[in-house]
């Protein structure tokens, strides 16, 4: 099976997650642990956001 788990997009120097796939981290916010990707939006499948 192949995915683009690994795949990195060169955007110059910079911390070393710059330029690749986010983790799903606990993150600490003012309302407790949250997980990161459930602070992304919601967008269904075979769409683009654009901003």
């Amino acid at each position: 099976m192949m995915s683009g788990l690994d795949i990195r997009y060169d955007l110059g120097p910079g911390h070393p997650l710059l330029g690749r796939r986010m983790p799903d981290l606990d993150l600490i916010t003012k309302s407790g642990l949250q997980r990161a990707f459930t602070l992304l939006p919601r967008c269904p499948t075979g769409t683009a956001q654009s901003r």
